[in-house]
């Protein structure tokens, strides 16, 4: 809407995730002729900046402190800017709390709106646990109960998958029910023949993300792919993979990949990972690193600015004192249609409990509004 406003403007949106970028480009209208949509870490690299009258930045609370402050910087001071994000989200891994104190400093009239209305669901259940949830309601547990629409205890449930677009949401990598258990169970489950490779093995349907890398610009964090064929040479690799993008046999060619075909809504491509040698240039180098990573399960911080089709999240017993709000908010907002937590009714009652407001905040808001008196 404020995009529309704005029509004759030049405008750039940035967010911190290309799945974010994805979403933008596809429900503004009309944005202009001249607007741009960029990373923000690609945006604060940049020398030499094209002036904008007007920059949306998408995702806020996952923005580090850092890179907000380098993207500050770069803006001409008379640019309209237009801030938006989840403040109840987990904040930055790399440190990142400037949004969570943004709206209790920045106090000019109109300066502050609270969305209320969400794009990744239409499921009235989903929509009302968030909503209990982000305001600490005293429905929560009434909405959590065991055997209700959204928790279940730990059990078989957690390994019966039905949903293509599924994953495990996990807080910690060890442990029975970490990110590596439940990522090696499935991909055993997996009745394709294992294909080893260093010291990793691969499956054909195997989920994917992948990783930040050097080789490729197109195939960006975090992308969500599959597996669909596995070819093993002399000191080489090749993978064949679908990922949820839309990509031209150009764009593959100018990033070193090679195009195979649009199914649906991905993009089939292949490209080779080779053995390490000593005398490798440094090109060749950047092609000895396997882009990818198991996703059957994924971490919570990692699924920040991911969205499926079915979420579960596991929370055993032994995680519950380090499940706090914004963890547990982020964790069950990922989800587009099902959402299940697999935990004990003691477990629920006990993460509840520690909802309570964080004292820690409103002093570091404090020192923040006396700092910038001086």
């Amino acid at each position: 809407m404020i995009s529309t406003m704005l029509s004759g403007r030049r405008k750039l949106f940035l967010t911190k995730t290309h799945t974010a970028l994805q979403n933008l480009q596809r429900r503004i209208n009309n944005p202009g002729a001249d607007a741009s949509f960029v990373s923000i870490n690609s945006f604060t690299k940049r020398v030499n900046l094209p002036d904008y009258d007007v920059i949306f930045v998408d995702e806020c609370s996952t923005i580090d402190n850092r890179a907000m402050k380098v993207f500050l910087e770069k803006m001409r001071p008379d640019t309209f800017l237009v801030l938006a994000g989840d403040t109840y989200q987990i904040e930055s891994i790399d440190f990142g709390n400037w949004f969570t104190y943004a709206k209790d400093i920045i106090k000019t009239k109109g300066s502050n709106v609270e969305l209320v209305s969400t794009w990744r669901t239409k499921d009235p259940g989903l929509i009302e646990l968030w909503n209990e949830t982000r305001n600490k309601g005293a429905l929560i547990t009434e909405k959590l109960v065991i055997d209700g629409p959204f928790s279940e205890n730990i059990g078989e449930g957690v390994l019966n998958s039905e949903i293509m677009d599924e994953v495990i949401l996990c807080l910690n990598y060890d442990g029975k029910f970490g990110l590596n258990n439940m990522n090696s169970y499935f991909q055993n489950a997996n009745t394709e023949k294992a294909v080893v490779w260093r010291d990793w093995k691969y499956k054909v349907g195997d989920h994917i993300l992948f990783n930040d890398t050097d080789r490729f610009s197109l195939l960006y964090n975090n992308l969500k792919g599959r597996i669909v064929q596995i070819e093993l040479f002399d000191r080489r690799i090749r993978f064949t993979v679908d990922v949820e993008i839309p990509l031209t046999e150009q764009d593959c060619q100018n990033d070193g990949i090679e195009f195979i075909d649009i199914i649906d809504d991905v993009t089939r491509i292949r490209f080779d990972v080779l053995d390490f040698e000593e005398e490798m240039t440094d090109e060749d180098r950047k092609k000895t690193v396997v882009p990818f990573q198991l996703a059957y399960a994924v971490s919570i911080h990692k699924a920040q600015g991911l969205e499926y089709r079915s979420v579960k999240v596991v929370i055993p017993s032994s995680n519950a004192e380090k499940i706090t709000h914004g963890i547990f908010y982020t964790a069950i907002t990922r989800a587009k249609e099902k959402l299940k937590i697999y935990w004990s009714s003691e477990t629920m009652q006990e993460v509840v409990a520690g909802f309570s407001v964080d004292t820690s905040r409103q002093k570091s808001l404090a020192i923040i509004k006396e700092k910038l008196k001086q």
